[in-house]
């Protein structure tokens, strides 16, 4: 029975990389200036799942160049809490590769074009935290626990005003919850 288990999570799992690491491959073969506005379009509604594909692979790489894609291509395609999304993908991919500095940089550049990001707030304190800057990493753990919970009593309500749908608002949620254990570990 495990035997099974493991195949199945296996024949699950492996699709999935191979997916994150043929849009990591191609970004890394063609200059960004030659994305078309029609590749633009079509991959940016799916960039989503693409993200959550990498991280469940556990592929931060892929992960981080994918949000950064995000970034670079799909501002003027995709809701606004989406786009916002790519800056902190990308920021906590950096901090899961050991790259505090790039993590902050795109974590402060995700709150300066929305203050009201949890979860750029969230990967701002990290990587304050690594890279040893006491004061500040306190000060922004503080702020993002604060808007954490404001965001998880928010997004618990049955309507939220951003109108996301049933599905989006429990993984956000979800999201969040988890964001709070790993401030909470601090």
């Amino acid at each position: 029975m495990n035997r099974l288990a493991l195949l199945l999570c296996l024949g699950l799992l492996i699709p999935g990389v191979a997916l994150a690491e043929r849009y990591s491959t191609e970004e890394m073969r063609r200059p960004q200036e030659r994305v078309t506005p029609q590749e633009a379009s079509s991959r940016c509604y799916g960039l989503e799942t693409e993200l959550a594909v990498a991280l469940r692979a556990r592929d931060f790489q892929s992960h981080r160049r994918i949000a950064l894609w995000g970034i670079a291509y799909c501002q003027p395609l995709v809701p606004r809490d989406s786009y916002l999304d790519f800056y902190g993908a990308a920021a906590s991919s950096s901090n899961s590769l050991g790259n505090p500095q790039e993590a902050l940089r795109l974590s402060e550049q995700c709150i300066a074009r929305a203050y009201n990001s949890p979860d750029c707030h969230v990967e701002r304190a990290l990587a304050l935290r690594a890279l040893r800057r006491t004061a500040e990493s306190e000060n922004a753990r503080r702020i993002a626990l604060g808007m954490l919970n404001d965001a998880i009593a928010g997004t618990s309500r049955p309507q939220e005003p951003q109108g996301l749908d049933a599905a989006r608002q429990r993984e956000r949620l979800e999201r969040y919850r988890q964001q709070q254990e790993r401030l909470g570990g601090y």
